[in-house]
C-alpha cells in the first residue's frame, strides 16, 4: 500500500497562472506535487507562490531559495535569493525558458509543514524541460517561506514573463508517515 494519498488533480489550459487552493491541511506534514506543463511560449519561467488560509497569494519578498540549473550544452548555473517574491528563483524558474519554440517540462515539488504556524514552510523541487532546440535542462531547488502563516494552497505562475501554457497539470498528494 502506498503512503501517498491523492488529494487534488488540477488541469488548466491557455493560462499564465493557476491557483490550487485548499489542498494542504493538518492531515499531513509533507505533500508531493507533480507538475506537467506542455506547449508553453518562449521565455516561460514557471514559478510557485504559496496561498495562505485566507486565500491570499503570498507575493511579498519573504521567500528564500536556491536553484541549480543543470544544462546539457554547457556548465551549470546557480541562482540564490534571500528576498524573493516566489518560492523558486525566478531567473531560472522551475521550468526554464525555451528561447523561441514551444516546449514542455515536468517536475516534482515537496512541501513541508505548510499548516504549522510554529514553523516556516519549506520546499524541495526538481524538474526537467526542453530549454530550446538541442538543449535540455534540469533544475534542482530548495526554498522557504519565512512566515509562520498557515498555508493551504499554491499558485503556479509566470512571474516575470507574460507567457501562457497550452496545458498545465498538477497532482497533489499527502505523504502519510506511519509510526
Amino acid at each position: 500500500m502506498s503512503n501517498l494519498r491523492l488529494i487534488n488533480e488540477t488541469n488548466a489550459s491557455s493560462v499564465s497562472s493557476v491557483n490550487i487552493t485548499d489542498v494542504f491541511s493538518a492531515d499531513f506534514d509533507i505533500y508531493k506535487i507533480e507538475i506537467e506543463a506542455d506547449d508553453y511560449n518562449a521565455n516561460s519561467l514557471l514559478t510557485l507562490r504559496l496561498i495562505n488560509s485566507s486565500g491570499s497569494v503570498i507575493s511579498s519578498t519573504d521567500y528564500q531559495n536556491a536553484n541549480l540549473y543543470l544544462r546539457t550544452d554547457s556548465g551549470y548555473n546557480e541562482e540564490r535569493s534571500t528576498a524573493d517574491n516566489v518560492l523558486f528563483a525566478k531567473v531560472l524558474g522551475f521550468f526554464s525558458y525555451n528561447s523561441g519554440s514551444r516546449q514542455g517540462g515536468a517536475g516534482t515539488v515537496y512541501i513541508f509543514n505548510p499548516t504549522n504556524t510554529s514553523s516556516y514552510t519549506f520546499a524541495l523541487a526538481q524538474a526537467s524541460s526542453d530549454a530550446q532546440t538541442s538543449r535540455l535542462g534540469g533544475v534542482k531547488g530548495i526554498g522557504v517561506l519565512k512566515q509562520t502563516s498557515s498555508i493551504t494552497g499554491f499558485q503556479l505562475t509566470q512571474d516575470i514573463y507574460t507567457a501562457t501554457y497550452g496545458d498545465i497539470k498538477a497532482k497533489v498528494y499527502g505523504l502519510r508517515v506511519d509510526s
